[in-house]
């Protein structure tokens, strides 16, 4: 069964969306979801991005989208409209976050194919490749509207930024490759350790203390029976 396409105004596509990206696709695999859905799970790899939080990006190198349908134990299970990604193919990708992870948002609608010419960069629908509205967006019209949404227009994915979370920690390390924060964990961590070992040695030599007098007690009460 044809699945049938409202051309929504990208406005209202953006306003369902969680995020957007430009991304390559950089290979993809099957898996089933814990729900029993199988799903097509791309690898991309991000160049820019909008309303996309460093802490739910593991590594833009593998950037993980979901779309439904695919190869599951040599059936194949296929849903029509569904956005479809090339090896190697640059797009850029409205997304919708799930507790399974990130999908591409309604479909093939949710998929725009990049155009640059000598005029500048532009997003093509990949469903309505000629429609006077959604056919061709600008990168400046697309900013625009994404601004509007997530207050952010596409930037640059920093690498370091999205994944090595400790370089800030590292630039301020002592000479032994530590933190002074780090240290002065360390530091109050054993002096708490060693605090009740030490009121623990203590009280053992008090109680070997009356130990001792009670054996003495004991030795001349016999003698003088």
């Amino acid at each position: 069964m044809a699945t049938t396409f409202i051309p929504l105004p990208v406005e209202d596509q953006i306003d369902a969306t969680d995020s957007v990206v430009w991304a390559t696709n950089e290979g993809k695999a099957y898996k089933k979801l814990p729900s029993g859905e199988v799903v097509t799970e791309y690898s991309f790899k991000l160049h820019q991005a909008s309303g996309l939080s460093e802490h739910k990006v593991v590594s833009p190198n593998s950037f993980k989208v979901l779309a439904p349908g695919g190869l599951w134990q040599g059936r194949y299970y296929q849903v029509h409209g569904v956005a479809e990604f090339k090896q190697g193919e640059s797009a850029l990708i409205f997304l919708k976050q799930t507790p399974h992870g990130w999908f591409v948002n309604n479909l093939s609608m949710g998929k725009y194919s990049i155009i640059e010419d000598s005029e500048g960069i532009w997003f093509k629908n990949s469903v309505f490749p000629d429609h006077p509205k959604l056919g061709l967006v600008s990168l400046k019209q697309m900013n625009h509207m994404l601004e509007r949404k997530f207050e952010t227009a596409l930037v640059n994915i920093d690498i370091d930024k999205y994944v090595h979370h400790t370089n800030d920690v590292q630039k301020t390390t002592s000479p032994s490759g530590r933190s002074p924060a780090s240290n002065a964990r360390n530091t109050a961590s054993m002096q708490e350790a060693l605090e009740p070992a030490e009121s623990g040695y203590g009280i053992m030599w008090i109680m070997f203390f009356f130990g001792i007098l009670g054996f003495i007690y004991r030795v001349r009460a016999k003698k003088l029976n």
